[in-house]
């Protein structure tokens, strides 16, 4: 069939150059903003994070002694892509193997997890940019005791690696091993393991990353880790914000924003990422929408002006609903109540005194710990949401989603 195959692709190849074009003459603009994904390693669109992976670079390789990361920030803040990014940034020596622990954490038992592992720093080694093969391992084996197993397989992993290489495991959403373990699906000698790999393998790293810190976490991981750092992974820099937001890819064109529309963006988002994508993605989609209805060749009505990102918002409220919905989920967890948090944060939103919210001392500890996980900031004036657009959403919301703890 290579043949028939060859002659349809050429087809729909011809199809899709034909209607790039006829988009280009109505004058719409390419989707670039990709809210709610992970960008993949050297993508375009990843922008800013450099006092990030300078002390990165510092703790994995330039530091001796076991310090483990911690990339603590909110929900959709980019934490994932960052490590996305790693094995471009770290060089050649380390071989980076991300564990997505949310995904892991649904595996039957400890022997789908450990073999899961297994798979994936396999994987991560064959595609790498200097391809190393590591030993395999029979699945049927782990069976009986899969954390031994593990580290004794980890024993053949080192002497593979040999002198010059080192192994990185990032735990990504690494709570949800606390889960697992509260749910049966591991034991807590999961902790153990995660400890002896620190101490007894000195090619080995370890890196978390997460929305919740180890206070918040099991206890066992104080047990686990013998040092973390916290690296917070907050909004972009304005400067990296406004770049991305008016060059999303190399394809976009210069002139699709005023001036003052980019600014707009940044004063409604700080420069948080997720909000920075969804804003794009409504307002290209409403001008395409609208270039739709025009003949080609018709004035492209551009660049966009303010009212264009304005008319987006309740557009981004309805397709963020899921974003927005996590964030506060997320921000109730941490605040362990949620009726004061809430009321105290619908009231800052509506720019309402807060002074008879609640406990003094309660409420006080609240307000220190939303600003310093980057929610709120503390002026002269008082407290205030650091990201107006969340701010605007939690002041129209009628009803909010319990978290279900």
């Amino acid at each position: 069939y290579a043949a028939s195959l060859e002659q349809w692709q050429r087809a729909l190849e011809t199809a899709a150059a034909r209607t790039a074009e006829q988009r280009i003459a109505i004058g719409e603009l390419p989707m670039r903003y990709v809210a709610g994904k992970v960008l993949p390693a050297k993508s375009f669109t990843f922008r800013g994070r450099e006092d990030l992976f300078r002390e990165l670079e510092d703790l994995l390789i330039n530091t001796p002694g076991a310090i483990t990361p911690l990339l603590l920030g909110q929900p959709r803040t980019g934490k994932t892509s960052a490590l996305r990014q790693l094995p471009a940034r770290l060089g050649s020596h380390t071989l980076p193997v991300y564990l997505d622990m949310e995904r892991r954490a649904t595996a039957a038992d400890a022997q789908g997890l450990v073999s899961d592992l297994v798979d994936e720093i396999r994987a991560a080694a064959q595609s790498h940019p200097h391809p190393l093969s590591l030993p395999s391992l029979n699945h049927n084996l782990i069976a009986g005791d899969p954390y031994r197993i593990f580290e004794n397989w980890i024993d053949e992993v080192e002497r593979a690696l040999g002198d010059r290489r080192w192994l990185l495991l990032t735990l990504d959403e690494f709570d949800r091993i606390d889960r697992a373990v509260k749910n049966g699906v591991m034991d807590e000698r999961i902790f153990f393991m995660l400890r002896s790999l620190m101490q007894n393998h000195s090619r080995v790293k370890l890196a978390l990353c997460g929305t919740f810190t180890l206070e918040e976490s099991d206890p066992r991981w104080y047990e686990a880790l013998k040092s973390v750092r916290v690296l917070p992974v907050t909004y972009l820099r304005l400067n990296d914000a406004r770049q991305f937001f008016a060059k999303p890819a190399p394809d976009f064109p210069d002139d699709a924003y005023q001036p003052e529309a980019v600014e707009r963006v940044l004063d409604l988002t700080n420069g948080h990422p997720l909000f920075l994508h969804l804003i794009g993605e409504r307002v290209v989609s409403a001008y395409n929408r609208e270039r739709e209805r025009l003949e080609p060749g018709a004035p492209t009505g551009r660049p966009l002006p303010v009212a264009a990102i304005d008319a987006a918002v309740p557009e981004v409220f309805a397709s963020g609903e899921t974003a927005f919905v996590s964030i506060w989920q997320w921000i109730m967890r941490i605040s362990g109540d949620e009726e004061l948090a809430t009321r105290l944060l619908k009231a800052l939103a509506n720019r309402a005194s807060i002074q008879h919210i609640g406990d003094a001392d309660r409420r006080a500890a609240l307000l220190e710990l939303f600003c310093e996980r980057d929610l709120l900031a503390e002026t002269e004036a008082g407290y205030h949401f650091r990201v107006p657009l969340l701010e605007r959403w939690v002041r129209e919301r009628k009803r909010f989603p319990k978290t279900g703890a």
